[in-house]
């Protein structure tokens, strides 16, 4: 990898965990709505597939640790693999998912990139939700 790369890594991860400060409790729910998912969707429309699953990596590893870079300043395993772990663990696979979309379509960019982020947040929200019943 060359150094650009993990510059952008490091700065998608950095943006992903900024975004993540940015939520809205949910009424009536332990999950609350963050704009993490904007960065996710960034992440993956400007960056190569690879380097959009290790961003999110980066990001999923530091608050895995303790960092808190969760949404509402959380951070710790007990967060990553408690009620709301399933939605941070669907950013491995939706910002790849949008980078492939985009990179498999370069034509028709801007149409593939809306396809991929609908696609990617259908992903993330069913397989949170999946992870939420069975937690």
């Amino acid at each position: 990898m060359k150094v650009r790369q993990i510059a952008y890594i490091g700065v998608f991860a950095a943006l992903t965990a900024v975004c993540s400060q940015i939520s809205f409790p949910i009424p009536f729910s332990t999950v609350p709505f963050s704009l993490g998912i904007f960065a996710v969707f960034l992440c993956g429309a400007i960056l190569s597939p690879l380097e959009a699953l290790a961003a999110e990596g980066v990001y999923l590893l530091i608050g895995a640790v303790g960092v808190p870079v969760y949404s509402q300043f959380t951070g710790g395993p007990g967060i990553l693999f408690g009620v709301t772990g399933g939605y941070l663990i669907a950013y491995l696979f939706m910002a790849p998912l949008i980078a492939l979309i985009a990179k498999k379509f370069k034509n028709h960019l801007f149409p593939s990139l809306i396809v991929g982020m609908l696609i990617s947040l259908f992903l993330c929200y069913g397989f949170g939700t999946v992870w939420y019943v069975l937690i």
